[in-house]
This record gives structure tokens, C-alpha cells and sequence, in this order.
């Protein structure tokens, strides 16, 4: 039997937030609990100079900017995000999201994930003693 093709529509996804996560808002297209799929796949909304914070997960990640811009720090390198620019994120790098001023919107994915609900977020308190 072939494989079942799976379909959604950004408008038609749930609207999730975590203040504990920062003050972005996220909607999962693919690896919803109640779907079979062979990767989780969702889109993040940041308003102005809206976060991510520090954290970091067992699963590679990945982001395509489609509007605004912002920087992610990977690991202590910057990444500046703009519209058309993609990033891989690798399993366990620590990382961090801060949008622009007009505010930040990008796909992000999990390629070996189905379940978005069981990618392991562990958040991690910036250590603000080794800021120069």
C-alpha cells in the first residue's frame, strides 16, 4: 500500500505559545500527535524584537525566513535571518532566536521528528556572569 499523502493549511492550525519559550507563537503543520508523518514541520511568529530563548534539543533543526528578519546565535555564532535565508541548526547546539524590528516569521522543521510533541526542549539560563 502506498504511503498517505498528508495536507494542511497554516489558517487552519491551532495557535500554540509558552511563555517559558519566549514571546513567540508557533503552529504545527506536520508531527501533530493525532497525525502519522515522517517529520514535524511548523511556523513561528515573532513580533518586534520578540524571543526564543536559550535552549536546545536532541533533533537537528532547521529555519527558512519567510518575513521580517532577526538573528539566531548558535553556539555563540550569529546568524543574521532575512527573508529567503535558511539555517541548519545540528542536534544539541545551543541556540537562541531574537526578531527585528519588524518582527520575525520563518518555517522550521525537524527532519527526523514525527512527533513535535517529543522533541526534547531543554531551556537553558543565560549565564549573564560571563558577559563582558
Amino acid at each position: 500500500m502506498a504511503p498517505k499523502h498528508v495536507v494542511n493549511r497554516l489558517d487552519e492550525c491551532a495557535v500554540d505559545a509558552n511563555a517559558t519559550f519566549g514571546s513567540c507563537v508557533w503552529q504545527t503543520l506536520f508531527g501533530k500527535d493525532d497525525q502519522s508523518s515522517d517529520l514535524s514541520l511548523g511556523y513561528a511568529t515573532f513580533p518586534p524584537h520578540g524571543t526564543l530563548l536559550q535552549h536546545r534539543h536532541d533533533d537537528a533543526e532547521f529555519y527558512f525566513c519567510t518575513r521580517g528578519s532577526g538573528k539566531v546565535m548558535i553556539e555563540g555564532s550569529v546568524v543574521e535571518l532575512a527573508v529567503g535565508v535558511s539555517v541548519m541548526i545540528p542536534g544539541n547546539a545551543l541556540h537562541e532566536v531574537v526578531a527585528g524590528a519588524d518582527g520575525l516569521e520563518f518555517v522550521y522543521g525537524f527532519p527526523n521528528q514525527p512527533y513535535f510533541s517529543q522533541v526534547n526542549y531543554e531551556f537553558v539560563e543565560r549565564d549573564m556572569s560571563r558577559v563582558a
